[in-house]
């Protein structure tokens, strides 16, 4: 089938599901973004080009105001995927996503990845009078701010599916992203157990994911 990967960079898996003969594109802001985010400009342009020798295809578009049916025709794209890249809007996500159900066929997935606001590493932090937030300086001295504007919870992922007419959708989640360094600190067996628990209660959970099905009728 077509997959849409909104904010997807240089995701390798893209490069995987294109090798496998889905027909992949990615939207990102590419250079614009890459350019002040990424340490080596020049080892971001050589894994885009390696993403492209795997069949990958690549649109420069601004996400924040980006409508795909621009480039797309409606109800024509089986699989639209965002990770971790609506946090960082600086507007409503309304018209991105309520393309991306537009053009997708009746009975296609949008999936949707966010961090969790209120996972438990965060609720403790702030039972101890600590930030949820990032670094502070990190903030401050950043030119454009390139981090979370928003972060999510789980009834706002049950409005964003409301909002969008999905027909069906389910929430769940993950413990796949970069908590600091003293995570490293805990015993593997340790983490497992942990991982395994707060899947049992996905608002607990570092990230939380949405997966949404487009009416058929």
């Amino acid at each position: 089938g077509t997959l849409i990967d909104l904010g997807g960079g240089i995701s390798p898996h893209n490069g995987i599901l294109a090798r496998l003969g889905m027909t992949v594109y990615v939207v990102d802001m590419l250079a614009g973004y890459w350019e002040h985010k990424a340490s080596s400009p020049a080892n971001i342009t050589h894994q885009i080009e390696a993403l492209r020798d795997c069949g990958v295809r690549f649109l420069e578009r601004e996400i924040s105001h980006y409508d795909l049916r621009n480039d797309f025709d409606e109800n024509s794209i089986d699989i639209v995927t965002t990770f971790h890249c609506i946090e960082h809007l600086h507007c409503s996500p309304r018209v991105v996503l309520g393309s991306a159900m537009r053009v997708l066929k009746p009975g296609g997935t949008l999936l949707v990845e966010v961090p969790n606001a209120v996972n438990a590493r965060k609720r403790l932090a702030v039972l101890m009078g600590k930030t949820n937030y990032g670094s502070y300086d990190h903030y401050y001295f950043s030119d454009p701010f390139l981090g979370h504007v928003r972060e999510y919870t789980i009834g706002d992922l049950r409005s964003l599916a409301q909002n969008l007419g999905a027909s069906s959708f389910r929430i769940f989640g993950q413990n796949n992203t970069v908590y600091g360094s003293w995570v490293n600190k805990i015993p593997v067996v340790f983490r497992s157990a942990l991982d395994r628990i707060t899947q049992l209660r996905p608002g607990l959970c570092s990230s939380i994911l949405l997966e949404m099905t487009k009416p058929s009728h």
